[in-house]
């Protein structure tokens, strides 16, 4: 059997494409859902997400990055208009996630983590929660976290 590649360059290959990971924009504020991308996520993905998505956004798999907007406004994960309250961020047995440059408000719960999960949260705002955050069994990290105007 012929490679055209040759052996080495086939295995160069196949280490470089399991290697690189995945990288896609979600752009909340023109219709782009952030829930139905996060369905379809693998380990390794980095998301950029600007404008405001709206919860619940529930965090499944490992080494996902979560990038907001950068600068002076920041992506906004927030409860959906007209309903009751809920859980914004939810991390469910999964290690690695890392969410950076977020507001997180008007939910019941902010950020709830259970289940082994283990994050990072870098330059997040916590606003007008009924609460902050909830974890069982969960290991964290902060960095940069302010909690404004909450109920709690």
């Amino acid at each position: 059997m012929k490679y055209p590649l040759g052996l080495a360059g086939l295995c160069l290959l196949l280490v470089m494409s399991t290697a690189q990971a995945a990288e896609e924009s979600v752009h909340c504020s023109i219709g782009h859902e952030l829930k139905a991308v996060l369905a379809g996520v693998t380990p390794g993905t980095t998301l950029h997400v600007s404008g405001t998505c709206y919860g619940p956004i529930h965090l499944k798999s490992d080494d996902l990055l979560l990038i907001g907007s950068t600068g002076e406004s920041k992506a906004i994960l927030q409860n959906a208009p007209f309903t009751a309250p809920q859980e914004i961020v939810s991390i469910i047995d999964a290690s690695g996630i890392w969410l950076t440059g977020f507001e997180i408000r008007n939910g019941l719960t902010g950020i709830a983590a259970t289940d082994n999960s283990s994050f990072t949260l870098d330059n997040i705002d916590l606003i007008d929660n009924t609460e902050n955050m909830v974890f069982n069994n969960a290991g964290m990290q902060l960095n940069n976290v302010t909690i404004l105007t909450n109920n709690h």
